[in-house]
């Protein structure tokens, strides 16, 4: 697996960690369709923290259980039937990787929280990120968007409680339920 960042002493945790750990150790993070939050390894939780480490924008399909995946496109008309894009972000959370799929559906607010880091000229790797849900009303009913804010370490205490990091008990607690080589279903994406 290679992973670019600019952060060298990101890059060198990350070195670290991918090897010392095996690729099944990659957790991936559901979406809860209601809008509440997250399901990170069975524990529903509204928001965490992480620094994004790699993106990868492709398109995929689900035939029965099994995705199909394929480079992306630039443009919509040349998406063969049935494919939709998705773009899987890989997180750095306390020392573990976890790769959080992303539906054409927070894109828009991916790209707005880009477009902020490019104007104040960080890049996406320097930056911790908290990642939040909110609901949208569409024709076929409710959904969740992923929302993205850098966090401002200026403003954190060192006594104020980190409310939004689901690691709290560290990375030595962490189970992996899923293989970096799996790719999970919609159900385990998406609830």
């Amino acid at each position: 697996m290679t992973i670019n960042i600019s952060n060298k002493e990101l890059q060198n945790q990350v070195d670290e960690f991918l090897l010392s750990s095996p690729q099944s150790s990659l957790s991936y993070v559901k979406i809860l369709k209601d809008g509440r939050g997250f399901d990170i390894q069975g524990k529903i939780v509204p928001a965490f923290r992480g620094r994004i480490i790699s993106l990868n924008l492709h398109l995929i399909r689900f035939v029965g259980n099994k995705p199909e995946k394929l480079p992306n496109v630039s443009n919509d008309k040349d998406i063969p039937a049935g494919f939709k894009r998705r773009c899987d972000l890989q997180i750095m959370v306390n020392k573990q990787v976890m790769v959080l799929p992303l539906t054409a559906t927070s894109f828009r607010n991916l790209g707005s929280f880009l477009d902020q880091l490019k104007g104040s000229g960080k890049s996406l790797d320097s930056v911790l990120t908290e990642f939040k849900t909110i609901t949208r009303d569409g024709n076929f009913g409710a959904y969740a968007v992923v929302t993205f804010q850098e966090v401002d370490l200026a403003s954190q205490t060192p006594q104020q409680p980190n409310l939004f990091d689901p690691m709290e008990a560290g990375p030595a607690t962490l189970k992996s339920t899923t293989s970096s080589l799996e790719t999970p279903t919609p159900a385990d994406i998406w609830g």
